[in-house]
């Protein structure tokens, strides 16, 4: 009597065993496959705590005076900002920025990068996020960089003006950081501004201001003769105030 309860004991505890193994197996095994449904192809390309340094260069006409401005920062990249899953709305990483010798710079923070990998993800979302807001929206992507070029009509209705925005944004397909943003208005009353933002090799001397790449000086150098064509002809100017007045 007493062995048979003690085989009915043993045979249960084998069976409750073997259940218990069995399950164990069954979640271990489905571990890869919640993992693999939940992976959109994303990761973030820099590391926490890297530095990066950018030039901005501001240029501008009014009162057919062409005026520029630039200024050097840099950013320290902190923790990685999570990205959604699944992704509804764009990501986009975003910095606080700071003067060479550490002060911060008042007009706050910049938008430095996105995560790579999963470029056609990318493209879907940002013009799902942002078609809205914008008129144009077009994506740039080659083998090394991609961005995006968004364009925007305005009226202000306050002084009876209009203007044309547009900008775009590049970026590293290898780490994802900002490469290069250029912003520009155009309004009916004949100004001009634009915003030209360079990611740069850390300065050598920092009390000696930091000469920028070659390229970046022909691009630079491009832009003004861009808006001292844009002086010596009104022709844009009345075709937009034509646009606005009909």
């Amino acid at each position: 009597m007493l062995g048979g309860v003690c085989g009915g004991h043993v045979d249960s505890l084998i069976r409750r065993n073997g259940q218990m193994i069995a399950l164990g197996l069954l979640i271990i095994l489905s571990i890869p496959v919640l993992v693999d449904s939940q992976t959109h192809g994303l990761t973030w390309g820099f590391t926490p705590g890297d530095k990066f340094y950018f030039k901005e260069t501001h240029l501008s006409n009014i009162s057919n005076t062409v005026s520029t401005l630039s200024l050097e920062y840099y950013l320290i990249a902190e923790d990685y900002l999570t990205i959604q899953d699944p992704l509804t709305f764009f990501p986009i990483d975003r910095e606080a920025t700071f003067y060479i010798n550490g002060t911060p710079v008042m007009s706050g923070s910049l938008y430095f990068a996105i995560p790579i990998g999963n470029w056609d993800l990318l493209e879907d979302t940002y013009i799902s996020s942002y078609s809205s807001y914008f008129d144009t929206i077009d994506i740039i992507d080659d083998e090394n960089y991609w961005g995006f070029r968004t364009t925007n009509n305005l009226s202000y209705l306050s002084n009876l003006s209009y203007a044309e925005e547009s900008q775009i944004s590049i970026f590293s397909k290898t780490d994802g950081v900002l490469v290069s943003l250029l912003y520009e208005s155009i309004h009916s009353f004949g100004v001009t501004r634009s915003t030209l933002v360079e990611r740069v090799s850390p300065p050598l001397i920092l009390n000696i201001p930091v000469l920028i790449a070659g390229g970046s000086v022909a691009f630079v150098g491009l832009l003004g003769v861009y808006f001292f064509r844009r002086l010596r002809s009104s022709a844009n100017q009345e075709s937009i105030s034509d646009r606005h007045s009909s």
